[in-house]
């Protein structure tokens, strides 16, 4: 990856000098945060004052990609989620639309093949045909079927000699025949095939892609000159969690519907990560607030629509899950833990340390249980060491 082509030195000195002094001026030891594919993307534009465009790749099947992004964060397939996710953080800023394209939503090919096909059948095997239509009997047929040898027009079908358009006949709307089923239409019915997998899709269902530019947020450029983003519980709290006096409102209600009706069983569970600290001195701010992002978004995945979450002390995060039962419950949250582990396993130090209490209710609590104790039993747990 280069800046460009230079004819000499000198030019190369005027290129690289408000970079460099861009790098100077920045309050931290840039090399301190290079570890983290995040700031390497920051630092770039920041000192290069640049922004992101997408550039136009005829073999790549999605036609436009990002390719410095994708070689500084390591991950190509995943770009053009990594660029939505920062800008969902206020980080990266969309600026000028570069181009829209429609892709397979089956395999992201950008250019499918457009075919016309029967409305009728799907069928490839159409023909345009001139129809005519008897105002005698009202029979619409292809043209060629009313011609007769001696050129004159004839109905087939009451046989009606058609002289004059508009008085003995017209001109109908339909003008296509499908081979194969026969039927007759006005327009033909337009797919996107794709020559790739093969899928054939309407083209109304296709993904739009819109492909914009990107530029630094005002907050992107003080993480790029202070070195740090935020806060993981700013991360955390992007589950769009409730205020934890709704939970425990929600958490009672159901508490009391479980108490009285069989099919009322739910599970509230706790879980916290034990080791922000250390893996932020092992490893920098940038790369524990990444692995937080990955953790957040893994979580967000396992969560259904009825489900509540709620931020508690010491960063944790707490669940309400309606009408999940012990082994459900399970599933849930062996899903969550094994996805952490395999995001961060990637390197040793990066592994996020979580801890998990749960209870399902009312199977696992007492009948004097209150959801008050409940939830101190949980955090109790939850501060064992």
């Amino acid at each position: 990856m280069a800046d460009g082509i230079v004819a000499d030195i000198n030019e190369a000195y005027a290129l690289a000098q408000p970079i460099c002094l861009r790098i100077n001026s920045l309050g931290y030891d840039p090399l301190s945060v290079l570890p983290s594919p995040l700031f390497k993307v920051l630092l770039y534009l920041y000192v290069r004052g640049t922004d992101i465009s997408p550039v136009k790749d005829w073999n790549s099947p999605a036609i436009y990609s990002y390719p410095f992004v994708a070689l500084l964060i390591g991950f190509s397939e995943q770009v053009e989620d990594w660029l939505e996710a920062q800008n969902q953080r206020l980080l990266l800023e969309k600026g000028v639309l570069v181009d829209r394209l429609r892709r397979c939503p089956h395999c992201g090919l950008a250019n499918p093949n457009y075919v016309d096909v029967c409305t009728n059948c799907r069928s490839i095997h159409i023909h345009q045909d001139l129809f005519l239509h008897c105002f005698t009997c009202g029979a619409v047929q292809p043209e060629k079927v009313f011609r007769t040898q001696t050129g004159q027009l004839v109905c087939p079908q009451c046989n009606a000699r058609l002289r004059h358009i508009g008085t003995d006949y017209d001109r109908p709307i339909e003008n296509y025949t499908c081979s194969d089923c026969h039927s007759s239409f006005s327009e033909p019915l337009i797919v996107a095939a794709c020559p790739r997998c093969e899928r054939v899709t309407e083209t109304e269902d296709l993904e739009v892609k819109n492909y914009t530019t990107y530029h630094l947020t005002e907050k992107a450029v003080i993480a790029a000159k202070t070195g740090r983003i935020e806060e993981p519980s700013a991360l955390l709290d992007s589950l769009q969690n409730v205020n934890f006096t709704y939970f425990t409102y929600i958490f009672n209600w159901l508490f009391s519907m479980a108490k009285r009706y069989k099919d009322g069983e739910f599970t509230v569970f706790a879980i916290r990560a034990t080791n922000f600290e250390e893996i932020e001195g092992a490893v920098g701010i940038a790369r524990l607030l990444e692995l937080i992002e990955e953790y957040v978004k893994r979580v967000k995945s396992q969560l259904r629509t009825t489900d509540l979450t709620s931020l508690g002390e010491k960063d944790d995060i707490w669940f309400l899950l309606p009408r999940t039962n012990v082994q459900e419950r399970q599933i849930v949250i062996d899903r969550i833990l094994a996805s952490t582990t395999d995001t961060s396993q990637k390197e040793d130090r990066n592994i996020l340390d979580l801890r998990v209490v749960a209870v399902t209710i009312p199977g696992e609590s007492d009948q004097h249980d209150t959801p008050e104790k409940i939830i101190a039993m949980i955090r109790q747990e939850l501060n064992r060491n």
